[in-house]
């Protein structure tokens, strides 16, 4: 029987034929030899199992079994290595210069490759997929960034949006949020009066308790900068509008400075205008002022020269020692006996010009709890007359 020749070169057949015991070879069907149709009548089921016979001379041999499909063959890189995976190389670049899908594309098929044809590469197409990977990070951060921010903005915009502008009065309805304020003419008895806005600085969410005490400290310090006073008007005090927990998250650090009436019962009548602003909250009175008392219930008092008349002169300023609240009818009994003990000095010293009526003002357990401990000591007229002269030695 003549010998087919193999497709793959690597085993060629030596010209003095197979070896004994060697396999046929599998031929292309146009190097076999041509065979009839009929093909060699089986033995009879009765005889006996034995080795065929050589077929007799002239006679058609057995088709060959299918062929298994054949392996491509790449020959080794000079010197005996493998050679470098063409696919990997472009997956390293591609990666290096950002452009994630072709990287990753490049470096899974440059990975098959390698694993099926033993090629070198390996590295370069596990580094192009990193590099992929890396900037595909890179993007999220900076879009996750920039989404952050413009979601921030959106916030302090909106926030703007809702909330009354500077010089604008306003009463607070249901509660003292953006979403229930609102906007009124200043001529009218009003609650509060938009002031000024600025921005607290990032960081995490302080808690409602204490975003509402840092807000109203800043405006205190605002205002006094702008009006050398915390409560511009008569019975007003400063107070913040401040973010909410939801919207902190959502990038809002606005805080609205406002004026407020200190009493629901005695709104505001007036808007802040140009000033002079001469009224006083009581814990801002330094020894030796003189001011007008407008109410016995009040949270502030105008200023005033003492020889113009006026009702009231401050005389002394200390502090109830630290610890837990004593008691309301304690802390008024401590704040009275330390300002008459102080009026004794005075009377040993000079008699005063009128006779004079002492006062006090002491902190409550609401104050307390908030650091108050300040004692404020004052006189009026025993007579219910205006004051028209300092009582205090000079």
């Amino acid at each position: 029987m003549t010998q087919p020749s193999n497709a793959d070169e690597t085993a060629k057949p030596s010209p003095a034929g197979p070896a004994p015991g060697d396999a046929p070879r599998w031929a292309p069907p146009d190097a076999l030899p041509e065979t009839s149709d009929e093909t060699a009548a089986p033995p009879p089921a009765s005889s006996p199992a034995s080795s065929p016979a050589d077929p007799p001379a002239g006679s058609p041999a057995d088709p060959p079994p299918a062929p298994p499909a054949p392996v491509p063959w790449h020959p080794p890189a000079p010197g005996g290595r493998p050679r470098a995976n063409r696919y990997a190389l472009v997956a390293l670049l591609t990666g290096l210069f950002g452009m994630v899908l072709f990287a990753i594309g490049f470096g899974i098929a440059a990975l098959v490759q390698i694993s099926r044809r033993g090629e070198r590469g390996k590295g370069m197409a596990i580094g192009g997929l990193a590099a992929a990977a890396a900037w595909t990070a890179g993007g999220t951060i900076v879009a996750a960034v920039s989404f952050g921010t413009a979601v921030g903005d959106a916030a302090e915009e909106s926030s703007l949006a809702l909330y009354p502008k500077a010089g604008q009065c306003f009463d607070f309805v249901g509660a003292d949020d953006a979403a229930e304020l609102k906007v009124m003419p200043c001529t009218e008895p009003h609650q509060a009066e938009m002031v000024l806005r600025f921005t607290m600085p990032k960081g995490p969410f302080p808690g409602d308790q204490e975003v509402q005490r840092r807000g109203d400290a800043e405006c205190e310090r605002r205002f006094q900068a702008r009006f050398k006073t915390k409560a511009p008007l008569d019975n007003s005090a400063a107070h913040a509008v401040v973010p909410t927990r939801i919207g902190w998250r959502l990038g809002d650090r606005g805080v609205h400075c406002a004026v407020v009436a200190a009493l629901e019962t005695s709104p505001l009548t007036q808007p802040i205008g140009s000033g002079p602003w001469n009224h006083r909250a009581l814990d801002e009175l330094r020894v030796g002022d003189c001011f007008i008392k407008a109410r016995d219930e009040t949270f502030t008092v105008e200023l005033t020269e003492c020889g113009d008349p006026h009702n009231g002169q401050l005389t002394h300023r200390f502090e109830l020692p630290a610890g837990a609240y004593p008691g309301d009818h304690a802390a008024e009994k401590k704040a009275e006996q330390g300002c008459e003990a102080r009026w004794k000095e005075i009377r040993a010293e000079r008699k005063p010009p009128v006779p004079i009526q002492p006062w006090h003002w002491n902190p409550t357990k609401e104050t307390w709890a908030e650091g108050d401990r300040l004692v404020l000591c004052y006189v009026t007229d025993a007579r219910d007359r205006d004051l028209t002269r300092s009582v205090l030695p000079s």
